[in-house]
């Protein structure tokens, strides 16, 4: 990686605050490249790293003023909420068998000639595989993490902007995946496919080609590893359909291009403002590409581990104080949020 994307001594110099300028804290500032992939605070920060939130900037200035004990309290009402979330989707699970479990260790290919009822039932599964779960599984981890670094003073609450976009944004495949979801991987992803398609194949920069060669190579490259992880986690590799539904987001990509373009063309709009037909339209698309296509990534998933064994959080309170606590928790906590700390979806 370094040396398709070279970072020396005198770039850690530059980058870092004054009370890094030793050997020492450069050391130790250089080793937060692996904790902070996204680069917060420097010039290769991630494209499309999220702003810090409202609540904790000044409302004039925009500029970041919250204290670190404000920062705290908000991240851990957050998670307290997401932690409960969490428990009450595993313990619904556990109450139910999924529609397409088999006995454990039989894997089977998704099948694709289904019912209009099915596909429905799919997109709304999947769909909130995706956004709610897999979110909130993502972000409490981060959450968790940001709260250990700021509340031992390792890092100042500025350090940890939010790891999701707003979910409103996410009217196109190009910002669910460029503003919505989390960039951890982006700039790693970013410079290995840029040095394939203009270092290796040079290709003409800018050009269509070279548009898509990149996005599909940054897809590629997210699908291996993910392909890993289903390895890992037990799903046999023919069997894993994480290669099939990344890269053919390229494809996604290309169709709403074009579709853009053909729009703009035809009724000569350059407006930059989007109407809320348009996010109705973006949104409906975005909802049933990511619910028919995750069905390669859902699948195998589903057959490793069913509903009735999984495993979100290490305790669930659910099972022992009742899911309506649980429920009655979540819902006073999630108006908390809203109200005290200005929650953001």
């Amino acid at each position: 990686m370094l040396l398709i994307n070279p970072l020396d001594a005198n770039d850690i110099t530059r980058e870092a605050p004054a009370r890094t300028k030793t050997f020492t804290g450069r050391f130790l500032y250089a080793s937060e490249l692996f904790r902070c992939p996204r680069g917060v605070g420097t010039p290769r920060q991630a494209k499309g790293t999220p702003s810090p939130v409202v609540y904790y900037c000044d409302s004039k200035s925009g500029a970041f003023t919250a204290s670190r004990r404000t920062y705290l309290l908000r991240q851990s009402a957050i998670l307290a909420w997401e932690y409960a979330v969490l428990d009450l989707l595993q313990f619904a699970s556990h109450q139910q068998e999924g529609p397409e479990s088999t006995p454990e260790g039989v894997f089977t290919y998704p099948e694709w000639n289904v019912s209009l009822e099915k596909w429905i039932e799919r997109i709304i599964t999947h769909t909130f595989a995706w956004f709610v779960v897999g979110r909130i599984m993502c972000d409490s981890r981060c959450r968790l993490a940001s709260i250990i670094f700021v509340g031992l003073g390792f890092h100042s609450p500025s350090e940890w902007p939010p790891v999701f976009g707003k979910m409103k944004d996410a009217y196109t495949l190009r910002k669910l995946w460029g503003t919505f979801w989390h960039q951890m991987l982006r700039p790693t992803l970013t410079a290995v496919s840029k040095w394939i398609t203009c270092g290796v194949l040079h290709l003409p920069k800018p050009s269509l080609l070279e548009r898509y060669t990149n996005v599909f190579f940054v897809f590629l490259q997210s699908a291996l590893l993910h392909t890993m992880l289903d390895m890992v986690a037990g799903i046999p590799l023919e069997f894993s359909g994480t290669v099939p539904f990344f890269t053919i987001t390229t494809l996604g990509f290309m169709i709403e291009d074009g579709v853009q373009e053909v729009y703009k063309r035809v009724t000569g709009s350059n407006t930059q403002a989007i109407s809320i037909w348009k996010r109705a339209v973006g949104y409906t698309w975005v909802i049933s590409w990511v619910g028919v296509t995750a069905t390669w990534f859902v699948h195998p998933n589903m057959q490793n581990t069913p509903p009735s064994k999984t495993s979100f959080i290490p305790y669930s309170f659910s099972d022992h104080v009742g899911a309506q606590s649980v429920a009655g928790f979540a819902v006073i906590s999630g108006l908390v949020l809203i109200f005290r700390f200005g929650g953001e979806v």
